[in-house]
């Protein structure tokens, strides 16, 4: 239950903020396909550096797209744990109340934000 909770905040929320720059997937290209004839037109041969360029950083993106979702895998993990204490919490509160171990949760809620 947690790890759908922690999808539905957290990867939800990621797609939607993403999902418009899908149209620039496509564009670029053409973008630069056209820059570089106007280039061509313009400059000569020399204007065929710029897409070469461009080809050698894909390699670079990609790496910098590991390293992130590296990050992102240990972030969504400590969530999981938070997210779990959590719900375990709120679904014993009754128990918790009626036994007043309000301060021992109260601690392992701390210890895991942290």
């Amino acid at each position: 239950m947690s790890k759908i909770t922690n999808l539905v905040t957290n990867d939800a929320n990621r797609f939607d903020r993403n999902i418009g720059f899908i149209t620039y997937a496509i564009i670029a290209p053409v973008q630069i396909l056209i820059v570089t004839g106007a280039l061509w037109f313009y400059v000569g041969p020399i204007s065929l550096s710029v897409p070469f360029l461009l080809s050698l950083l894909v390699p670079f993106q990609g790496w910098i797209g590991k390293k992130f979702g590296k990050f992102r895998l240990a972030a969504a993990t400590q969530t999981d744990s938070r997210v779990q204490v959590v719900n375990e919490i709120i679904s014993g509160i009754k128990l918790i109340k009626m036994s007043t171990w309000e301060k021992l949760f109260l601690r392992k809620a701390d210890l895991v934000r942290k």
